[in-house]
């Protein structure tokens, strides 16, 4: 989160026009930034689905995911797709469907436990996210194109798959894998540049 907003941070301050929503959950600390506009309810389904609809890019600066649900999801729906070069996104992100951002490899600590090191995960390159990032906002031709590649490639994700008992889902190719999982749809939501008054819309 903090790299996010420190990344549009200096976004915003080359195109003052853009905004950034981040979805998060009501014990998620309040976010204030000048741009910035969080929504922490919960959403009915097609409050998420509205909010994907009026978002440019989603962004994800993750430092880890198993899969990455909400990723594929903002991929079937068409929407360019920014995140982390590392963990489970990579089964289905690539450089053609999706503007992956370097990252290195650092030691996990929990503060909770005395800074003890509790395993691996990813710390993004800053300078880079920021490219990508103006890159969306600034020509959105080479957004539309990957993220024209990233809905055919995440086309196992539609929404007559979602919440179906898994015993009744046929499974789906997707880039060479046979796939049939239902979409969690959480997370945080970027939109480079964002003209509508988010609580309005839903």
């Amino acid at each position: 989160t903090e790299a996010l907003l420190r990344a549009f941070a200096r976004v915003k301050a080359r195109h003052p026009g853009t905004q950034l929503i981040l979805k998060t959950n009501e014990r998620d600390r309040k976010v204030q930034a000048r741009g910035v506009v969080q929504i922490d309810q919960v959403l009915s389904q097609p409050q998420v689905r509205a909010l994907y609809a009026l978002a440019n890019a989603y962004v994800s600066p993750h430092r880890g995911e198993a899969w990455g649900l909400t990723l594929s999801d903002a991929m079937a729906r068409g929407v360019p797709v920014i995140a982390s070069a590392y963990s489970g996104n990579l089964d289905f992100m690539r450089d053609e469907n999706a503007f992956l951002v370097p990252c290195r490899e650092v030691e996990a600590v929990d503060a909770e436990l005395g800074d003890a090191m509790v395993g691996r995960w990813a710390e993004i390159d800053e300078d880079a996210l920021v490219l990508a990032m103006q890159l969306v906002y600034e020509d959105q031709q080479a957004a539309s194109k990957k993220a024209t590649v990233a809905k055919r490639d995440a086309g196992a994700f539609d929404e007559n798959r979602y919440f179906v008992p898994a015993t009744s889902r046929a499974p789906a190719p997707l880039n060479g894998m046979s796939l049939g999982l239902t979409i969690c749809e959480d997370g945080w939501v970027a939109q480079i540049p964002y003209e509508l008054d988010p609580t309005g819309d839903l």
